[in-house]
């Protein structure tokens, strides 16, 4: 998942309509105006839903994750090179 669909999984976070799909974007738009209590619902929601998932600490600790798996696969592609290069025992 990427771009808007990341941060907007769901229609109980906010309404997304295709690019350049001017009658679908007046049709939602138009349903917020009228709404009121949907335009706070999705308000409440997406607001949570940033506050979850993306806020610093959060962010920092996914990064950190993905960073230490990609030192770890660095290092055991790097070790599983050095066991197998002298003796060609891995299959090459």
């Amino acid at each position: 998942t990427t771009g808007v669909d990341a941060i907007i999984p769901s229609s109980d976070y906010g309404l997304v309509v295709k690019p350049q799909d001017y009658e679908l974007l007046k049709g939602a738009v138009g349903s917020l105006i009228l709404d009121v209590e949907k335009r706070k619902r999705l308000g409440q929601a997406i607001r949570q839903r940033v506050r979850e998932e993306f806020d610093i600490q959060t962010v920092a600790s996914r990064i950190e994750s993905l960073l230490n798996a990609i030192v770890t696969n660095s290092q055991a592609s790097t070790e599983l090179a050095a066991i197998c290069k002298p003796n060609r025992a891995c299959g090459k």
